[in-house]
Order: C-alpha cells, then structure tokens, then sequence
C-alpha cells in the first residue's frame, strides 16, 4: 500500500483528538449533566440504580454503564458526574480504537473523530441524544462489513455481531436511517469492479435485516414519543416550508448557523464536487446532493420554528457523515500519497481539528452562565427556612435555562456537589394550581416526569435535613425581593 496519511498520522490525530475532547468533558462535566435530559437521565440512574433506557433506545446503556457502576461503587456526586460526562467521549473513542487498531479500517475510525467535532457546537454540552452514539455505531457496523470483506469469510459469530449491530442501530434514533442508507449507497457505488459481486451480497442482506428490525420496531414497540418525532414530517409542514423558505424561521436560522458552525459543510461539498466532476463520479455526486438536500428539507420542515437550537442541532449532525465518508474514504487517500500532498493534508485537517475544538471550547461559555444562573438561584433561597421550594416558572429568567423542566434535578446536584448534607431543590411549575401534591406532600421530592419519598434518595448523595417537611411556596414577588 501506498503510504498516505492514514498509514502515517490517523491514529495520532484520533487519538490527541479524543484525549483534547476527553479534556474537556472533565473540565465542563457541570456544563455537560446539570442539564435537563442529563441531569433527569442521570438521576433516574442514581435513584433507581439502573439503567435508564427510554423509548426502547437501549444502545444508550453504552453510557449510561459509568454512572450506573460509580453509584454501586458508592463514589460521590462529583465524581459520578464527570464519568457520566466522560462517558460521552470515551464511547466514541472506543469505537474509534475498534475501527482504528482492531478491524484496521482507518478512514472510517478517522471519520469517527471527525463526526464528533464537524458540526458539534451546543451538543458538546447537550450530551445524551442517541442520533450521536447511533451515527458513530453506525460507521463501526460498516466497518466489519468492509473487514468481513467476502460473504464466504462470514463465521457464526460475525452473523451475531452483525445482527446485534443492526437491531441496536434500528431501535437507537428513527434519524438513523438516513446516514445507514447513505453508506449503503455510497459503498454499493464505491466498490472496484473484482469487488461487486462479493461486497453486494454483503450489502444487500445487511440493508434487508436493517430494515427488518425498523419494521419490528415500528409495529411491536412504537412509542408516543416516537409517534410525536416521525409525525413532525407532514404535508402540512412541508407545504409551510416551501411556500415562503427563504421567509421561514427554520430556513434563516439553518442559513445563520452553516456561516456560524457549519462552515465546514460547504467547504466540503466544494471539495466533493470538484474531485467527483473530475473523476466523473456523477452517481456519486448525485447520491451526495440528494442526501444532503433531502436530510436538510427533513430536518427544516419538522422544526419549522427552529426554536431551542441545542436540540435541533443534533438532528443536523448526521448530515456531516454525507461528506466525511466520501472524504476520507477518497479525497484524504487521493491527495495524501506524494511527499507536498501529505503535508498539505496533514497541515489542512490540523487546522481543522484545532478551530473545531477551538469553537466548542468557546462554546461553553453560555452553558458556564448556565450553571452560574443556577447557583444564583440556590444562593438566593439560602437564607430561607426549608430545603424543598416550589416556584412558577414565569418568575424565573428563561435565558440561561432554555427549559424550565430540568430546573429540580439541576438544583439539587449543583448544591449536593458542595455535602450531601447541602442540598436543596427548586421545583420549578407551570402554575400553581395544577401542581399542589409538593405542598401537601411531606417526604417527597419532586420533579418534572418524577416523584420520589425522601428516604427512596441515596442518602450519601442527597440528604435533606428534614424530610418530613413538604415543599414551600414562593410567589413571583418574594422571588424577586430575594437577593
């Protein structure tokens, strides 16, 4: 083999890449699980010291393992936390290591790398969508396809592994279908001639078990919740988008973010469309097109109004894997292999990488305001009688908190990181009226989608000085007269 950059520095860059991201996840574990979905998540875990699988999206069990095995171990809420922010980065790293030293299909072990930084801004710190793990999952399954190689190479126990790859992939995120069509594609177009026949019949039976298990899904163990995200794409919406798009609030604000964060998207579709004019690689530029304009107009049309960007954002990132397979799998390797090329390569994804991780460290600024946000709020109750409050959510500034839900769990972490024996809780509500059990409740503590007694909590974690006493009300005025 000719030697190229991923003979020579692949594994390096993925590997310093990791080590920078896991860096960071230590340095902005508040950031990254006093957070809603994470901070819920990771309480459920906690209090009932076990998984917490959602919606039968049981690949995140990846992650949730660390906190789940540092609350057996009976470690400290801190430390519980920064493995759980860890988590989400040794994940990836793992299966980056998986494709890298084990199965020896780097650029797709590079591309994992690079699909954790592309577009990653606020989902550094909104860490627990599925779509991530599931898309990085996703480049390892096609991975041992490719190790695999020849249907006659194919043992037993590759069927199993394959198999439990697939279900796990069709039951982590609905979005996942469109970055597993894609590679199927994309290497179904790619093969040498010698290749086609044995690579196909690989293939074709790993998209009809795919798909068997999204059909299995689909009628044996729909949610609601699924229900609500697929039914997000309608014709309704649809026709919303394209009568007015460039008027559209999910238009102009995709529109601000790819010159903001996404900028390396463009970039590369530059570059992949000139290497595929030139090579004559029109079905591929076509496949290319199709899915990113496709994916785009998904996306567009089932959040019309854009609103709460750090969530809408992980429903863009598997768009970048539309441009980094065909990047590292051919433009790296073309332009990689003479002595001014290497350098050139290596040079311009150093460049790259460094800016990515230069802009999600930037990132953190607003999530750091987040957590401190908080802290002023705990700080504001110190005084007050009482370690359980109950308060109406429109007396709270929405700014830094984005969702008002999370606000219970958020509390009572950031004050129990300073003693178990400090922990207080801010039940945050829509209205009073609706909400009344937290005041006639004794030994209780409440939360958005959650109702625990006192003494159910990990005492070593959480202790209220006294957990007969039920929540206190404060009214928007008191609120405001606290300092």
């Amino acid at each position: 083999m000719q030697p190229n950059f991923f003979t020579r520095y692949s594994s390096l860059f993925g590997h310093l890449g990791f080590a920078v991201l896991a860096a960071l996840a230590i340095i902005y574990y508040k950031e990254r699980t006093i957070i809603l979905d994470a901070a819920f998540q990771s309480f459920t875990i906690i209090t009932r010291g076990d998984f917490a699988i959602q919606v039968h999206r049981f690949g995140a069990a990846m992650t949730q393992v660390f906190p789940l095995v540092a609350v057996k171990l009976r470690l400290p809420l801190k430390d519980i936390l920064i493995l759980y922010s860890l988590s989400f980065v040794l994940v990836h790293w793992a299966m980056f290591t998986i494709c890298d030293s084990w199965l020896k299909i780097k650029p797709l072990a590079f591309g994992i790398l690079l699909f954790n930084i592309f577009l990653v801004n606020q989902d550094f710190y909104w860490v627990q969508n599925e779509i991530i793990q599931a898309t990085s999952l996703n480049m390892v399954f096609w991975a041992c396809l490719i190790k695999v190689g020849s249907w006659h190479n194919i043992k037993w126990w590759h069927s199993l592994i394959g198999l439990a790859l697939l279900a796990t992939l069709a039951f982590f995120h609905p979005l996942i279908i469109f970055p597993f069509t894609f590679m199927a594609g994309y290497f179904f177009l790619e093969l040498n001639k010698e290749e086609k026949t044995i690579r196909r019949n690989l293939i074709l039976p790993a998209v009809l078990a795919f798909f068997s298990f999204i059909g299995l899904k689909i009628f044996l163990f729909q949610t609601e919740y699924d229900n609500q995200t697929t039914g997000r794409l309608n014709m309704n919406n649809l026709h919303s988008l394209f009568s007015n798009l460039t008027a559209s609030n999910s238009f102009g604000i995709f529109m601000d973010h790819l010159l903001s964060d996404f900028y390396l998207l463009p970039v590369s579709m530059i570059i992949l469309t000139a290497f595929y004019i030139h090579r004559k690689s029109y079905l591929k530029l076509f496949l290319l097109y199709l899915s990113v304009l496709l994916y785009i107009t998904i996306i567009m049309a089932s959040y019309l109004d854009a609103n709460f960007w750090f969530h809408v954002e992980s429903q863009y990132l598997p768009i970048s894997i539309f441009v980094i397979v065909p990047l590292v799998w051919e433009v790296i390797p073309a332009v990689s292999t003479t002595g001014n090329g290497i350098s050139v390569t290596v040079a311009s994804l150093l460049l790259a990488i460094i800016i990515r991780l230069a802009d999600i460290n930037h990132t953190s600024g607003f999530y750091t305001k987040r957590v401190d946000f908080i802290g002023d709020s705990l700080r504001k109750i110190r005084n007050l009688k009482g370690d359980k409050f109950m308060l109406e959510e429109s007396a709270v500034e929405k700014k830094y908190l984005l969702q008002f839900w999370g606000f219970a769990y958020e509390t009572l972490y950031l004050s129990s990181l300073t003693s178990p024996d400090s922990a207080k809780t801010i039940f945050l509500v829509p209205n009073m009226e609706d909400y009344q059990s937290p005041l006639n409740s004794a030994n209780s503590f409440y939360g958005m989608f959650s109702h625990f007694r006192c003494d159910e909590l990990k005492e070593y974690l959480f202790s209220f000085r006294d957990t007969a006493e039920t929540y206190k009300l404060i009214t928007p005025g008191q609120w405001n007269e606290l300092e």
